[in-house]
């Protein structure tokens, strides 16, 4: 029995991996011939590589050469731009603050006068201020001198009086 399977074993190995006289004549094999073509060929090949290489690695070189150079002209042009908006930028910021410096130099006058203006009314103010202090003032040390006056006048008619009565009580 195990003789027979591994007769079985052994004969579907042999057919599945063993090439037989047709398998060799179904497939193509080279020839000295045929190697020496390809042989030839593949040296063709190489000489028409090598050739190909050459002329695309001339025409990068151009290419870059002259993309270097459109880049160089593309920059001189951006430079020239960038300094001509730089030039306008500056005259603008000039205008704009001499502009600004004008304003302001108009408001500060504008509100000196205006200073100079409240400044005078708020010395006037004082100044009636002060008038009316003073009469006030006035008033009062007449109304003072006034009281004085009295209660000195009855003062002395007290003294008087009673300088009188001392007089007649002593005699």
């Amino acid at each position: 029995e195990q003789a027979k399977q591994s007769v079985q074993i052994w004969t579907e190995l042999m057919q599945n991996n063993f090439a037989t006289k047709s398998d060799f004549k179904e497939h193509y094999f080279m020839t000295k011939a045929d190697l020496k073509d390809v042989q030839t060929e593949m040296k063709t090949l190489k000489v028409e590589l090598r050739t190909d290489m050459k002329n695309l690695k001339s025409e990068l070189q151009t290419e870059m050469k002259d993309l270097k150079t459109e880049l160089q002209t593309e920059m001189k042009v951006l430079k020239t731009e960038l300094q001509v908006e730089m030039k306008n930028l500056r005259i603008e910021l000039q205008t704009e603050m001499k502009d600004l410096k004008t304003e302001l130099q108009t408001e500060m006058k504008n509100l000196r006068i205006e200073l100079q203006a409240e400044m005078k009314d708020l010395k006037t103010e004082l100044q009636t201020e002060m008038k009316e202090f003073k009469k006030e003032v006035n008033n009062r040390f007449i109304e003072v001198e006034q009281r004085i006056v009295i209660r000195l006048g009855a003062m002395m008619g007290t003294s008087v009086l009673i300088l009188a009565a001392l007089i007649t009580y002593h005699k």
